[in-house]
C-alpha cells in the first residue's frame, strides 16, 4: 500500500484518466474537421446556385435579343430600320450567345464540383442530374439572427477547436499531477502470507497454517537531488503554458473571423440594396429607351449601351447574394454553429 507516492495518482490511474479526456479530444477534432466539411459544402452549393442564376440570367437576355433582331429585321425590310441597326442587334445576339455558353461551362463545372460532397445510401458517389436546380428560398434568410458580442461568446467556449484545446490542458493536468509524485518519498506498507500450495485459512490437523505465516514491512526511499524530477515537471509546465497561449491565441484568432465575416455579412447586404435599386433604376432608362427606339428617336448602338449596364448590374447583384448567403455560413462556420 503505497502511503506517500503514489497514494492519490501513479502511472496506470494517470493513464486511465488520459485516455478518457483523449477520446474527449477527439470527438471535438472530428467536430471541427465536420464544421471545416460542411463550410466547404455550403460554398460549393451556393458557388454553384451563382452559376445556374448567372445562366438563367443569360437566357433570359439571348432571348430578348433574339427577337430584338426578327423584329428589327422585319423593319429593316420595310425601310423602317437602317442596316446599322441590324448589324447592332446581330451583334447584341453573338455577345449574349458566346456569354451564355461561358456560364454553361462554368454552371457544368461548378455541378461537378458540388458532386465532390454527394454520394448515394449504398456510399457510391452521386452525379447531379441536369434537371436538378438550386432551392433560391435560403436567399431570404441570409441575416445572422445572433448579435455579434454573442456569437464572440459562443467562439470563444464552444468552438469544437477551443474545446480541444481544453481537453488537451486537462490532459496535461493530469501529467503534472503524475510528474509531482516524483518529489515525494516512497512510502509502502507491506504485509505478506507466507503461504504456498494449501489454503492458510483452514486447519489441517488442528494445525492453523495462518498463525506465524506472515511478515509485515516498510519500504522507505527519498531522491537525494531530484534532478530527474524538477526537470519532468518542469517540462510539463512549459507545455501548459504552450498550450495555455495556443488556447489565447485561437480564441482571438477565432474571434476576429467572426467579426470579419459578421461585418461583411452587414456590408453585402447594404450592397445589395444600393444594387438592386441601381438595377430598377438601370431597367427604367431600358424601358424609355426602348420607346424612343421604336418611335424612331433612337438607336440600337443606344439600346445595347443601356441594356450592358443593366446586364452589369444583374451579374453584380447575383455575385452579392452569393457573397451573402456564404458570409452568414462563414459567420456560423467561425463561431462553430455548423453541426
Amino acid at each position: 500500500v503505497a502511503v506517500l507516492k503514489g497514494l492519490l495518482i501513479d502511472k496506470r490511474r494517470a493513464a486511465l484518466q488520459q485516455a478518457k479526456i483523449l477520446a474527449k479530444q477527439s470527438l471535438q477534432q472530428r467536430n471541427a474537421a465536420v464544421n471545416d466539411l460542411l463550410l466547404d459544402a455550403v460554398m460549393r452549393y451556393w458557388q454553384w446556385y451563382g452559376a445556374y442564376a448567372q445562366k438563367k440570367m443569360y437566357e433570359q437576355f439571348l432571348n430578348i435579343a433574339n427577337n430584338r433582331l426578327r423584329l428589327i429585321i422585319i423593319a429593316y425590310q420595310q425601310g423602317d430600320k437602317s442596316v446599322a441597326d441590324t448589324i447592332e442587334a446581330n451583334a447584341q445576339v453573338l455577345n449574349y450567345a458566346v456569354l451564355l455558353n461561358e456560364s454553361t461551362a462554368k454552371l457544368n463545372k461548378a455541378g461537378f464540383e458540388l458532386t465532390d460532397f454527394l454520394w448515394d445510401e449504398n456510399g457510391m458517389p452521386y452525379l447531379l442530374p441536369e434537371h436538378f436546380i438550386p432551392d433560391t428560398t435560403a436567399l431570404l434568410d441570409y441575416f445572422i439572427p445572433l448579435q455579434l458580442n454573442d456569437l464572440l461568446n459562443i467562439a470563444s467556449t464552444n468552438h469544437p477547436e477551443i474545446k480541444e484545446y481544453t481537453y488537451k490542458l486537462d490532459g496535461l493536468e493530469v501529467e503534472r499531477k503524475l510528474k509531482w509524485q516524483s518529489f515525494l518519498p516512497t512510502l509502502n506498507l507491506k504485509a505478506n502470507l507466507l503461504n504456498k500450495g494449501y489454503n492458510a485459512l483452514y486447519k489441517v490437523n488442528d494445525i492453523a497454517f495462518l498463525e506465524n505465516n506472515y511478515k509485515f514491512g516498510v519500504d522507505f526511499k527519498v531522491p537525494l537531488f531530484l534532478r530527474t524530477a524538477r526537470g519532468d515537471y518542469q517540462k510539463t509546465k512549459i507545455k501548459i503554458e504552450q498550450t495555455r497561449l495556443g488556447l489565447t491565441a485561437k480564441k482571438w484568432q477565432l474571434q476576429n473571423k467572426v467579426s470579419t465575416y459578421y461585418n461583411q455579412n452587414r456590408l453585402y447586404a447594404a450592397q445589395l440594396q444600393q444594387v438592386t435599386d441601381l438595377t430598377k433604376s438601370f431597367e427604367t432608362l431600358l424601358r424609355n429607351e426602348l420607346l424612343k427606339f421604336n418611335n424612331g428617336e433612337s438607336s440600337m448602338f443606344l439600346i445595347n449601351t443601356r441594356e450592358g449596364k443593366l446586364l452589369e448590374t444583374r451579374q453584380k447583384m447575383i455575385d452579392l447574394q452569393t457573397k451573402l448567403i456564404i458570409s452568414k455560413f462563414q459567420t456560423e462556420w467561425a463561431a462553430g454553429l455548423l453541426l
